[in-house]
This record gives structure tokens, C-alpha cells and sequence, in this order.
């Protein structure tokens, strides 16, 4: 049995779990902007938005329902300087909101009815 440096261990290992340590880094970004977002939110309503995506200008947060995606759309455009002020979304020129899918193929919600 050979010995192996530590340092070949560890490039063999990323090598090997590339894909998925994206993907974990991935999922962190995603959850940091959603922190933040929220943060500037009432505590009572922070809970029911996730950031789904930031592309160039464009960030999309996807809201619990229908009636919190159009209670957010309405703040919007008070919510857009402070949002500015945040290094991750200096360059945000436009917000989507959309609501969560409540449905699936077949007609069923998310409960299987």
C-alpha cells in the first residue's frame, strides 16, 4: 500500500465531488441573497419570499402565493434603492415576482390531491 500526500487526497477528492461541491456553493449563494432580501422586509412577511435567480439586472423572487406576489410587487419600488445598496444586488434594475407553483402535472397540489 502506497502513501499519498494530503494535497493529492484533497485534488483527487474535488476532482471527484466537483459537481457537487457547485452545487453546495450554489445552493449558499442562493440562500445568502434570500437573507439578505428578506432582511429588508418585515419580519412577519420575510418568511414568505425566496430569491429564485439574480441574472445581470434582472432578480427573480418567487412569493408563497399569488396575493404575497402581488403585496410584493406593490413595495417593489420602495424596496429598490435599499436593495441597490447591497453589493450582491448593486446592479438590480428590475424585480419579477412570481408566484410558487401550487400545482403539478395531473391537476394535483402538492399534497397529492
Amino acid at each position: 500500500m502506497s502513501l499519498r500526500k494530503i494535497d493529492e487526497i484533497v485534488r483527487d477528492r474535488q476532482r471527484r465531488f466537483s459537481g457537487v461541491g457547485r452545487l453546495v456553493a450554489r445552493i449558499r449563494a442562493q440562500q445568502s441573497l434570500t437573507d439578505q432580501f428578506r432582511a429588508l422586509l418585515p419580519a412577519a412577511e420575510a418568511g414568505h419570499f425566496t430569491v429564485a435567480s439574480r441574472k445581470g439586472g434582472v432578480l427573480v423572487v418567487h412569493a408563497r402565493s399569488a396575493a404575497w406576489a402581488t403585496r410584493l410587487r406593490f413595495r417593489v419600488p420602495e424596496l429598490l434603492p435599499s436593495l441597490r445598496r447591497l453589493e450582491d444586488f448593486a446592479g438590480v434594475e428590475e424585480v419579477r415576482v412570481r408566484p410558487a407553483a401550487t400545482e403539478r402535472a395531473g391537476g394535483r397540489d402538492r399534497s397529492g390531491r
